[in-house]
């Protein structure tokens, strides 16, 4: 095919090269890239403007991204037109790409080459921070129950592709960890951490909703001042409050290892004045309440939440009323009957 047919695009607005590369045709790729390499950065109104590597990172296309990364990180830098905002979004929508599709060694290798994209909104008006606070999946934390495994089958995780599945799962998770552990790095190193607490306490709260354990305990370890923070759009509580209104147990419990800034957690309220105590005494997410079984252990569980929670409460927490003048007791038993 000559090399002007390579760069026109359907009446959808796709080209042979966004075909080839969503749907992992490598060799086709390859022979599209060795008549020009300008191309990898040929955007398709099909794929909301995204570039080959964009489409293929995001259908998990192993042989595709891996080709493509080195040659279209060269010609993004070769790149002399458009304006400058417009360059810094595409590098960003590589990045969050690359993270939507699990490819965290090469997020990684970006990262490390331009720090500024972790905050810089993508073409969806997603950062690298919000996009990887999404992935719980990509997490050790996210490992299934006994339970969970017990369903799988024991044949099927002992069988060659049960095998290549746990060994693809701990390589996924080796390389978010990764990653994670350089984001909150370069956070630390953020000249003006007021200037971007928005959008790093934002990602934390999905974050904390996701359950992603390693991602708030990287930010323990980097950045501990952040956990202060109220966010503006969850009711202006801290995310440990918003933890327990998820009934996020494994995040909750990073509390305990942060010294006396517990007490002063503790302390703080909610837009309505709910303090932890009022919170946890509240109505369980539904998801959340699915994953136990029967109302009774559900009735157990949500009584073990809150004798936790009120454990490092002042003794008085059971006499603190809320906007609505309701006391923690009084709410736990309406919405517990």
């Amino acid at each position: 095919m000559p090399t002007n047919l390579l760069s026109e695009k359907g009446k959808d607005g796709r080209t042979v090269f966004h075909i080839a590369a969503v749907d992992g045709k490598i060799e086709i790729v390859k022979a599209i890239v060795e008549k020009d390499e300008k191309l990898v950065m040929i955007k398709s109104k099909s794929y909301s403007g995204c570039i080959p590597i964009m489409v293929a990172a995001e259908a998990g296309n192993k042989d595709v991204v891996n080709y493509l990364y080195p040659i279209t990180i060269s010609q993004e830098g070769n790149q002399k037109e458009g304006h400058n905002d417009e360059r810094e979004k595409t590098k960003a929508t590589i990045l969050t790409s690359l993270i939507f599709g699990d490819f965290y060694r090469l997020a990684l290798d970006l990262l490390k080459k331009c720090p500024h994209l972790l905050l810089t909104k993508d073409d969806f008006k997603l950062t690298a921070m919000e996009v990887l606070a999404m992935k719980h999946s990509a997490f050790q934390s996210s490992l299934p129950t006994k339970r969970i495994i017990a369903t799988l089958g024991y044949s099927f995780l002992n069988s060659l592709p049960g095998c290549r599945y746990i060994y693809d799962e701990k390589l996924k998770h080796y390389g978010a960890s990764k990653l994670v552990k350089e984001v909150w790095r370069v956070i630390s190193q953020h000249d003006d951490l007021q200037s971007v607490k928005d959008v790093v306490v934002t990602a934390m709260f999905i974050a904390t909703r996701n359950g992603i354990v390693e991602f708030i305990e990287e930010c323990i370890n980097n950045c501990p001042q952040l956990l202060m923070n109220k966010g503006d759009k969850y009711k202006s509580q801290t995310i440990f409050h918003y933890a327990i209104s998820n009934r996020q147990e494994k995040i909750f419990g990073l509390i305990h290892h942060l010294g006396p800034l517990k007490h002063d957690l503790a302390m703080m309220k909610d837009a309505s004045e709910n303090c932890m105590s009022h919170l946890v005494a509240t109505e369980i997410p539904i998801e959340r309440l699915n994953q136990v079984p029967g109302a009774a252990l559900q009735m157990q569980r949500e009584l073990l939440w809150y004798k936790e929670v009120g454990s490092i409460m002042p003794s008085a927490h059971e006499l603190f009323e809320n906007k609505d003048q309701k006391t923690p007791r009084v709410l736990f038993t309406e919405n517990h009957k």
